[in-house]
């Protein structure tokens, strides 16, 4: 007890009086003035008076120790804006979360250290964790405080728009406006700053001239509006401003006016001192002067960029910055600097992409952030060191896939608490999607993308996987290539630069059980598009989306392509073109394949949009198919988004309960599956009761499920049950890749619609799925991981092998080869060699007229080729036809022996 009192009284006697306390507390608003004074005139604020402002601050609460919890929070967010300003934000970071961990601060002040520590988080490039602190100090900011809360949403909106989620960015930024113009007088900074961030996202995501226009005319809006307040501290932000109409004058090619923003931004910088939008305007500087021819000039700039975007300690402009002056040294030949640049830019974006944890922000993100690995890879090249290159081209291929499988085993060393609350969280994530796929209001849409990222955050959370990139050793992948008794080619489409003097490049490598080979191919990535489209309209859309589409910013709600009946010119494929791409593609290649055998291909870009069994080798007349020397008649093909692939683990041997398990749909006029928006009517498909009909008669334990019976509640309950599982109706795609689904029927449980986002929270045995519908295997593309389709998402649940199709299929002939491709499997073919039999069947016995590849090409299998092991029906008809054989050779003698009797009886 007496040492108890005796430290109670050293605590009394240790700690400063009140009023000393008071003293700091006023001493902080002194300086709070002199900064705010600083800001308002000068446009600066000197760094020994926020150092200052910092440390009388930290002195002020410690002085305190909970005993003026009142003033807890202004002090802490005080020292915040003095760390934030002096860019130290992993200590802001620590200051903040110190401060939330505080039970005795107000609901509004935790929402403003929530968007202090969003804020440092945000510079830093961590734009998963930024937006979560922003939906939480949404959560807690007042509904009357419509102007905090619309820069919450513009806040949001800029997070959302770095991690390319440009439907949620337009969402948030709508609201934000909203929220502006209903206040009886309008706060113009904050309209001024809403409308620069529209500005940069028709500069990130619009298409055509029109909304490039309108962002500039929002960006040049925003800095008058900024400058007619007369405020010094808003120079910074008139110089953004400037920055965006710079950028998009570049972008509608008025290269004089941009340059002159550009000066104008870079003028601003200095008079701010502001690192950041320094660096932003000397990149653009940079890249305008590259352009002129002006090398000298950009190089200048773009070092000056660098150093203060390193001053600024923004990673992503330091990558973008740094991937820049590789671009401009490749340009200029200087190869060993090129390296460097594009090393130290990868370093970087490999942090952040680390940043984005395993979410769906990681896939449309660093699609955006492939630039340094591309460079890289051709300054290898030109090294001559083909083997390297091809193993760092693969680093950046199926990264996300293979997140996903990682994270799948890493989920068996979790506790039992976490995995229900994975299952939870994934639940509630598939629920929100479910009703962000449906149309809905902007509120509405914007209070559910909220939601989407809270779920999704804490998801990644407790998930806790940290991706890695990895350079694969390559004996194991040749090992797997001679177990499988393949050869693989991998390609690489990489566009020109022309603000950089770099050219288009096209490149193939060819994998064998002995050797790395590397092929320059003589054709260009913007050839590539004009040779497909000359195939057929069917590939003149690019991949994800329709020709017929407008370019908008979207605002609500989804959309969906609607199945079509391909007319006469989509049926009849070009050979002309046919024969040409495979003299661009295969041809160079030829000496180091074999005269025939077993392909696996690893495409590039646009490369995935095509079957390469469709090609020609030799010139035919125009539109005669008939005995035609489609490349199928040499090689059986595969396809892999990655090399890496052919190393992932095998599945565990599995005793299945069934050979097949096969869905179907064939009618679609009632009930409909859900209003799903920007979607005609299903035509039926009366042919997939054929084809379901025919896998039944192929295999001894086979379960079909049918029309009314094929909901997505009978899906889950088989779909780990089957050696092959077998989906045959109509697929949905839509922009959004999350939202692609199969149309099954709808129950009292489930609205019929099996989504992308739903499948993928699922874990699959199934050794191979087949996706017979149309366009299963199409989706958008995002560098690396191929077509964001429904194959995409079944392999992300771990299925090994899938075999989708790449357009709008005939139900008929599909029906055919499928019943054909089922039948070589059962006969013990790999997978690859079953398709291409079936496909040679289909050709063998279809009349000419429907010979086009249209018609038996669109099928392409992904993934594991190696066999299946499925039991073919008893013979009870060969056997019958045994035992009547048998017994009539029994039988026969007697037969005969009678026959003589009788003879020799009447003679």
């Amino acid at each position: 007890m007496l040492i108890l009192v005796l430290f109670l009284l050293l605590q009394e006697t240790t700690a400063l009086p009140i009023a000393t306390c008071d003293g700091l507390l006023a001493e902080t608003q002194a300086i709070s003035d002199r900064l705010r004074d600083a800001r308002r005139f000068d446009g600066v604020m000197p760094d020994d008076l926020l150092r200052q402002f910092a440390a009388r601050a930290r002195e002020a609460r410690l002085c305190y120790d909970d005993r003026a919890p009142e003033h807890l929070g202004l002090l802490y967010r005080r020292e915040l804006y003095a760390l934030r300003w002096l860019r130290r934000y992993e200590e802001a970071i620590h200051v903040a979360s110190e401060a939330l961990s505080h039970d005795a601060l107000s609901p509004t002040e935790r929402a403003y250290l929530y968007y202090d520590r969003a804020n440092a988080r945000a510079r830093l490039g961590r734009s998963v964790e930024a937006l979560h602190d922003y939906v939480e100090a949404l959560a807690r900011t007042p509904e009357h405080d419509a102007e905090q809360r619309a820069s919450l949403l513009i806040e949001m909106g800029f997070n959302s728009r770095q991690l390319r989620d440009v439907t949620a960015a337009a969402s948030y930024y709508r609201q934000a406006e909203q929220l502006l113009r209903s206040r009886p007088s309008v706060d113009r900074s904050r309209l001024a700053f809403l409308l620069r961030q529209k500005a940069d996202l028709a500069l990130t995501s619009a298409e055509n001239d029109s909304l490039l226009e309108a962002g500039l005319r929002d960006a040049l809006e925003a800095a008058q509006l900024y400058l007619e307040s007369g405020s010094a501290n808003l120079l910074y932000n008139a110089g953004t401003a400037y920055l965006t109409a710079s950028q998009l004058s570049d972008a509608l090619g008025d290269a004089a006016q941009a340059i002159e923003l550009a000066r104008q931004a870079e003028a601003f910088g200095q008079r701010t001192r502001s690192s950041l939008l320094r660096a932003g305007a000397l990149r653009t500087l940079g890249t305008l002067e590259a352009r002129r021819g002006r090398t000298q000039v950009a190089h200048t700039h773009l070092l000056d960029a660098l150093d203060h975007a390193r001053q600024a300690g923004y990673t992503e402009y330091e990558m973008l910055i740094a991937r820049a002056l590789g671009d401009l040294e490749l340009g200029r030949q200087h190869l060993a600097a090129a390296k460097d640049w594009y090393q130290q830019a990868i370093r970087h974006a490999e942090t952040l992409r680390a940043s984005l944890g395993t979410t769906d922000w990681s896939v449309m993100a660093f699609d955006q952030w492939q630039g340094p690995y591309t460079g890289l890879v051709r300054v290898l090249l030109a090294e001559g060191r083909v083997q390297e290159a091809f193993l760092t081209l693969e680093q950046t291929r199926a990264r996300h896939l293979r997140d996903l499988h990682r994270q799948a085993q890493l989920m068996g060393d979790l506790s039992d608490h976490d995995r229900l609350r994975i299952d939870s969280l994934a639940q509630q994530l598939a629920e929100v999607r479910n009703q962000l796929s449906h149309r809905t209001s902007a509120d509405a849409m914007a209070r559910l993308k909220l939601q989407e990222t809270r779920l999704m955050t804490e998801l990644d959370a407790v998930l806790d996987l940290e991706p890695q990139a990895t350079l694969l050793p390559l004996p194991p992948l040749q090992e797997a290539l001679r177990e499988r008794g393949q050869v693989l080619i991998s390609y690489f489409v990489d566009p020109a630069d022309p603000a950089f003097g770099v050219p288009a490049f096209t490149f193939a490598f060819v994998l064998t059980p002995e050797a790395v080979t590397g092929v320059a191919l003589d054709v260009t990535a913007d050839s590539l598009e004009t040779l497909m489209a000359s195939i057929s309209p069917l590939f003149r859309a690019r991949p994800g989306e329709s020709s017929g589409e407008a370019s908008s910013l979207p605002t609500s709600g989804l959309t969906f392509r609607s199945p079509t009946t391909p007319g006469l010119q989509e049926r009849q494929f070009d050979t002309d073109a046919l024969f040409r791409l495979h003299q661009a593609l295969i041809a160079p290649l030829q000496p180091y394949l074999p005269e025939q055998g077993r392909l696996v291909v690893v495409p590039d870009g646009m490369l995935f949009m095509i079957p390469f069994g469709m090609l020609l080798e030799a010139e035919t007349p125009s539109f005669s198919y008939e005995g035609a020397p489609f490349l199928v008649r040499r090689y059986a093909f595969s396809t892999e988004l990655a090399a890496s692939m052919l190393l992932r683990p095998s599945p565990p041997p599995r005793k299945a309960s069934l050979d097949v398990a096969a869905f179907g749909r064939t009618r679609f006029d009632t009930p409909d599956p859900g209003a799903l928006p920007g979607r005609a009517p299903l035509p039926d498909l009366p042919a997939v009761a054929d084809e379901l009909a025919g896998i039944r008669s192929l295999f001894r334990r086979t379960r079909i499920v049918q029309d009314a019976e094929a909901t997505e509640t009978a899906f889950f309950r088989l779909m780990n049950e089957p050696t092959a599982l077998h989906l045959a109706s109509h697929a949905l795609t839509s922009p959004s890749p999350l939202y692609n689904a199969i149309v099954l029927w709808p129950d009292d449980r489930a609205d019929g619609v099996l989504f992308f986002h739903e499948l993928k929270r699922h874990r699959l045995s199934t050794p191979l799925v087949v996706l017979s519908g149309c366009s299963t295997a199409d989706g958008t593309l995002a560098f690396g991981e191929g077509m964001q389709s429904l194959q995409y998402a079944f392999h992300a649940t771990g299925v090994p092998s899938s075999l989708a199709t790449l357009w709008l299929v005939d139900d008929r002939a599909m029906s055919r080869i499928m019943e054909a491709f089922y039948r070589h499997l059962g006969d013990g073919h790999p997978k690859d060699v079953a398709l291409q039999r079936a496909q040679l069947d289909y050709m063998d016995a279809a009349p000419a007229s429907a010979q086009s590849p249209f018609f038996w090409a669109a099928p392409v299998l992904y993934g594991d080729p190696h066999p299946l092991h499925l039991s073919r029906p008893f013979p009870w008809g060969w056997l019958l036809g045994l035992l009547v054989g048998v017994a009539f050779l029994i039988l026969l003698p007697r037969v005969v022996r009678s026959s003589v009797r009788l003879t020799r009886s009447f003679a």
